[in-house]
């Protein structure tokens, strides 16, 4: 569960913030459980009444805010980055946009538990914060037609750069009969994210997950991983997770 990070959450019964961003580099799901709001992607304009939820995502400029006539509005969400949010919006699962909310109190009681899970520190706590926020994307999933939001390629590429062995873009693109800068292009607009960044965080998630689950020499797993210098993985390495490998596989018990 390395490649999901929870980046902030919370709760604000009588809310009446303006959101008005460029979300860069993370994902949020967002929920209303009362109240109405208006909804903006760039110039696309939705007005939401109720329980409804949302997501947000790099791309467009996204703002929100209470309706006229409305003095509140009812507000969960959690904000989110990593390989495994990237998969998840390959998949449908993320979906882009606003959709109805589910009537029953349950939804609002596993928001909450999420928003309780994802602020633990322990390993487990983690686990189930992630196990949660799939639950809650799952029983979205259940009342859209999640087809229509499914892009066969992009999944092709996802599950190859997410694998830990090595891949060649030039290859890639060719399965995907794109040229290389085409394939980057709508990688890019599709996630968000540059091809080459979201590699990086599955190769390095992936460190992670094996450092983490044995003794095997960290030289085995460079080279595993298409590292042939052992410094320059641990530089990487210690850059975006803040322990040398060392010193991560010591703190999680590997």
């Amino acid at each position: 569960m390395d490649d999901l990070t929870f980046l902030h959450g919370g709760r604000t019964p009588r809310c009446t913030a303006v959101v008005d961003r460029h979300f860069d580099g993370y994902y949020t799901l967002q929920f209303m459980a009362a109240g109405s709001l208006d909804l903006f992607y760039d110039r696309q304009h939705q007005l939401l009444d109720g329980r409804w939820c949302w997501t947000t995502f790099p791309g467009p400029w996204t703002r929100f805010r209470r309706a006229s006539g409305c003095p509140w509005w009812d507000h969960r969400y959690v904000a989110i980055r990593g390989p495994l949010a990237v998969r998840w919006l390959a998949e449908g699962l993320l979906a882009k946009g606003a959709q109805p909310a589910p009537a029953d109190a349950a939804f609002a009681a596993d928001f909450d538990a999420l928003i309780a899970l994802m602020t633990r520190t322990d390993r487990w706590g983690h686990r189930r914060a992630v196990n949660l926020l799939e639950r809650l994307l799952l029983t979205l999933a259940d009342l859209r037609a999640s087809e229509a939001h499914r892009q066969p390629w992009l999944e092709r590429v996802l599950s190859t750069i997410s694998r830990p062995e090595p891949y060649a873009v030039g290859a890639l693109a060719r399965e995907t009969g794109m040229a290389v800068s085409t394939l980057r292009r709508r990688f890019r607009r599709a996630t968000g994210t540059a091809l080459h960044a979201h590699a990086l965080a599955c190769r390095i998630a992936n460190a992670r997950q094996q450092l983490a689950s044995g003794d095997e020499p960290i030289a085995a797993i460079c080279e595993r991983l298409g590292y042939s210098d052992v410094s320059f993985f641990t530089k990487q390495f210690t850059r975006h997770v803040g322990f040398t490998p060392a010193a991560y596989r010591l703190a999680v018990g590997g």
